[in-house]
Protein backbone atom coordinates (compact mmCIF):
# COMPACT_ATOMS: atom_id res chain seq x y z
CA UNK A 1 0.00 0.00 0.00
CA UNK A 2 1.56 3.39 -0.74
CA UNK A 3 0.61 6.02 1.71
CA UNK A 4 0.84 9.74 1.04
CA UNK A 5 4.30 11.56 1.53
CA UNK A 6 4.14 13.67 4.85
CA UNK A 7 5.78 16.57 2.67
CA UNK A 8 2.81 16.63 0.49
CA UNK A 9 -0.07 16.23 2.99
CA UNK A 10 1.53 19.72 4.63
CA UNK A 11 1.18 20.92 1.59
CA UNK A 12 -2.40 20.28 0.74
CA UNK A 13 -2.83 21.34 4.48
CA UNK A 14 -1.70 24.82 3.81
CA UNK A 15 -3.48 25.16 0.47
CA UNK A 16 -6.54 23.84 2.38
CA UNK A 17 -5.73 26.52 5.47
CA UNK A 18 -4.94 29.07 3.12
CA UNK A 19 -8.18 29.48 0.98
CA UNK A 20 -10.33 29.07 4.33
CA UNK A 21 -8.72 32.39 5.48
CA UNK A 22 -9.64 34.28 2.13
CA UNK A 23 -13.02 32.77 2.53
CA UNK A 24 -13.33 34.09 6.05
CA UNK A 25 -11.78 37.38 5.04
CA UNK A 26 -14.68 37.88 2.57
CA UNK A 27 -17.41 36.86 4.89
CA UNK A 28 -16.27 39.14 7.26
CA UNK A 29 -15.86 41.87 5.11
CA UNK A 30 -19.69 40.97 3.00
CA UNK A 31 -21.06 40.72 6.93
CA UNK A 32 -19.87 44.03 7.94
CA UNK A 33 -17.71 42.81 10.77
CA UNK A 34 -14.78 44.46 9.45
CA UNK A 35 -14.29 47.48 7.06
CA UNK A 36 -11.37 48.81 3.98
CA UNK A 37 -7.80 46.67 5.19
CA UNK A 38 -8.97 46.51 9.14
CA UNK A 39 -8.88 43.50 11.01
CA UNK A 40 -6.38 40.08 10.19
CA UNK A 41 -6.54 36.41 10.30
CA UNK A 42 -4.50 33.59 11.13
CA UNK A 43 -3.95 29.64 11.76
CA UNK A 44 -2.19 27.50 13.09
CA UNK A 45 -0.24 25.22 10.30
CA UNK A 46 1.81 23.08 12.88
CA UNK A 47 3.78 23.63 16.66
CA UNK A 48 5.65 26.32 15.03
CA UNK A 49 4.25 27.84 12.21
CA UNK A 50 1.22 30.35 11.13
CA UNK A 51 -0.68 31.47 8.67
CA UNK A 52 -1.22 35.21 8.28
CA UNK A 53 -3.19 37.78 6.47
CA UNK A 54 -1.08 40.66 5.18
CA UNK A 55 -0.45 44.27 6.20
CA UNK A 56 -2.90 46.75 3.99
CA UNK A 57 -4.88 44.65 2.29
CA UNK A 58 -8.78 44.47 2.32
CA UNK A 59 -10.23 41.57 3.28
CA UNK A 60 -13.04 40.87 1.07
CA UNK A 61 -10.18 40.98 -2.02
CA UNK A 62 -7.65 38.54 -0.49
CA UNK A 63 -6.23 35.64 -2.33
CA UNK A 64 -4.42 32.48 -1.65
CA UNK A 65 -0.81 33.49 -2.25
CA UNK A 66 -1.43 36.80 -0.55
CA UNK A 67 -1.20 35.26 3.03
CA UNK A 68 1.98 35.35 4.62
CA UNK A 69 4.11 32.29 5.94
CA UNK A 70 5.17 32.72 9.49
CA UNK A 71 7.29 31.54 12.77
CA UNK A 72 5.80 31.84 15.81
CA UNK A 73 9.44 33.64 16.66
CA UNK A 74 8.22 36.61 14.50
CA UNK A 75 10.19 35.10 11.24
CA UNK A 76 8.15 35.33 7.63
CA UNK A 77 8.73 34.37 4.47
CA UNK A 78 7.08 35.86 0.82
CA UNK A 79 6.60 39.27 -1.12
CA UNK A 80 3.92 40.57 1.66
CA UNK A 81 4.20 41.96 5.08
CA UNK A 82 2.62 40.17 8.11
CA UNK A 83 -0.37 42.18 9.67
CA UNK A 84 0.94 44.64 12.01
CA UNK A 85 -0.89 42.83 15.05
CA UNK A 86 1.28 39.61 14.22
CA UNK A 87 2.82 39.91 17.97
CA UNK A 88 -0.57 39.41 19.57
CA UNK A 89 -1.50 36.63 16.42
CA UNK A 90 2.09 34.79 17.55
CA UNK A 91 1.70 35.43 21.29
CA UNK A 92 -1.89 33.33 22.01
CA UNK A 93 -0.61 30.79 19.66
CA UNK A 94 1.47 29.81 23.23
CA UNK A 95 -2.33 29.10 24.82
CA UNK A 96 -2.98 25.29 24.08
CA UNK A 97 -5.64 24.25 22.19
CA UNK A 98 -6.07 27.21 19.69
CA UNK A 99 -5.73 26.84 15.89
CA UNK A 100 -7.15 29.94 14.94
CA UNK A 101 -7.38 33.90 15.51
CA UNK A 102 -9.60 36.67 14.07
CA UNK A 103 -9.63 40.19 14.93
CA UNK A 104 -12.31 42.30 13.84
CA UNK A 105 -13.91 45.50 13.70
CA UNK A 106 -17.61 44.87 14.11
CA UNK A 107 -19.08 47.87 14.65
CA UNK A 108 -21.67 47.24 17.66
CA UNK A 109 -18.29 45.23 19.49
CA UNK A 110 -16.45 48.41 18.49
CA UNK A 111 -19.25 50.61 19.66
CA UNK A 112 -18.61 48.75 23.41
CA UNK A 113 -14.87 48.84 23.26
CA UNK A 114 -14.55 52.60 22.36
CA UNK A 115 -16.95 53.38 25.20
CA UNK A 116 -14.82 51.22 27.50
CA UNK A 117 -18.13 49.03 28.35
CA UNK A 118 -17.87 45.14 28.95
CA UNK A 119 -19.30 42.77 26.91
CA UNK A 120 -22.22 41.35 28.87
CA UNK A 121 -22.88 37.99 27.81
CA UNK A 122 -24.86 37.18 30.59
CA UNK A 123 -27.39 38.57 28.83
CA UNK A 124 -28.44 35.50 26.70
CA UNK A 125 -27.74 31.73 27.20
CA UNK A 126 -25.99 31.51 23.63
CA UNK A 127 -23.96 34.07 25.09
CA UNK A 128 -22.90 32.19 28.37
CA UNK A 129 -22.54 29.04 26.46
CA UNK A 130 -20.72 29.99 23.53
CA UNK A 131 -18.48 32.62 24.92
CA UNK A 132 -18.51 33.11 28.45
CA UNK A 133 -16.87 35.98 30.11
CA UNK A 134 -15.33 38.13 27.31
CA UNK A 135 -12.69 40.54 28.74
CA UNK A 136 -12.19 44.38 28.13
CA UNK A 137 -8.30 44.69 27.32
CA UNK A 138 -7.33 48.23 28.11
CA UNK A 139 -6.02 50.73 25.48
CA UNK A 140 -3.04 50.05 24.17
CA UNK A 141 -1.54 50.70 20.68
CA UNK A 142 -2.41 48.34 17.92
CA UNK A 143 0.25 46.19 17.00
CA UNK A 144 2.67 46.50 19.62
CA UNK A 145 3.72 44.41 22.22
CA UNK A 146 1.89 45.63 24.92
CA UNK A 147 -1.51 44.66 23.53
CA UNK A 148 -0.24 41.36 23.00
CA UNK A 149 0.60 41.29 26.89
CA UNK A 150 -2.48 42.38 28.04
CA UNK A 151 -4.25 40.21 26.31
CA UNK A 152 -1.91 37.19 27.61
CA UNK A 153 -2.43 38.74 30.77
CA UNK A 154 -6.34 38.55 31.01
CA UNK A 155 -5.96 35.16 31.24
CA UNK A 156 -5.98 31.17 29.57
CA UNK A 157 -9.64 31.04 29.01
CA UNK A 158 -11.33 33.65 27.44
CA UNK A 159 -12.55 32.54 23.42
CA UNK A 160 -13.35 36.60 23.33
CA UNK A 161 -11.85 39.66 23.87
CA UNK A 162 -13.06 43.71 23.17
CA UNK A 163 -10.25 45.63 22.69
CA UNK A 164 -10.42 49.37 24.17
CA UNK A 165 -11.59 51.59 21.40
CA UNK A 166 -10.27 49.39 18.46
CA UNK A 167 -12.53 46.34 18.12
CA UNK A 168 -12.82 42.33 19.23
CA UNK A 169 -10.52 39.47 19.14
CA UNK A 170 -11.89 35.76 19.08
CA UNK A 171 -9.94 32.40 19.15
CA UNK A 172 -10.88 28.57 18.12
CA UNK A 173 -9.63 25.36 17.39
CA UNK A 174 -10.38 26.13 13.74
CA UNK A 175 -11.26 29.33 11.76
CA UNK A 176 -15.04 28.25 11.71
CA UNK A 177 -15.27 28.34 15.98
CA UNK A 178 -13.34 31.58 15.91
CA UNK A 179 -15.85 33.02 13.00
CA UNK A 180 -18.71 31.89 14.84
CA UNK A 181 -17.76 33.47 17.94
CA UNK A 182 -16.93 36.59 16.41
CA UNK A 183 -20.48 36.75 14.72
CA UNK A 184 -22.13 35.89 18.50
CA UNK A 185 -20.29 38.52 20.15
CA UNK A 186 -21.73 41.17 17.72
CA UNK A 187 -24.81 39.80 17.80
CA UNK A 188 -24.58 40.25 21.36
CA UNK A 189 -23.32 43.71 21.27
CA UNK A 190 -26.03 44.51 18.79
CA UNK A 191 -28.64 43.46 21.60
CA UNK A 192 -26.77 44.91 24.76
CA UNK A 193 -26.94 48.33 22.72
CA UNK A 194 -30.91 48.30 21.84
CA UNK A 195 -31.35 47.55 25.43
CA UNK A 196 -29.62 50.04 27.01
CA UNK A 197 -31.43 52.54 24.88
CA UNK A 198 -34.56 51.01 26.17
CA UNK A 199 -33.25 50.42 30.08
CA UNK A 200 -30.57 48.60 31.85
CA UNK A 201 -29.70 45.57 30.70
CA UNK A 202 -30.89 42.57 32.83
CA UNK A 203 -28.35 39.24 32.75
CA UNK A 204 -29.71 35.56 33.92
CA UNK A 205 -30.06 34.93 37.24
CA UNK A 206 -26.76 33.18 39.47
CA UNK A 207 -28.86 29.96 39.27
CA UNK A 208 -29.64 30.46 35.83
CA UNK A 209 -26.00 30.50 34.82
CA UNK A 210 -25.35 27.99 37.23
CA UNK A 211 -27.77 25.66 35.61
CA UNK A 212 -26.50 26.58 31.80
CA UNK A 213 -22.73 25.74 33.51
CA UNK A 214 -23.87 22.27 34.66
CA UNK A 215 -25.49 21.74 31.18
Amino acid sequence: MNYPDSKVMSLNKEEMLREEIVNYGRLLYERGLTTATGGNISARLDDETILITPSGIRKGEMKKEDIVLMKLDGSWSGSRRPSIESPLHTSLYRREGIGAVIHAHPPCCTALAVASTKLMTSMLPEGVMILGEVPLIPYRRPGSEELADEIMNAGDKARGYLLEKHGALTVGRNLAEAFGRMEEMEFIASVQLKVMSLERPRGLSSSEMKELKEF
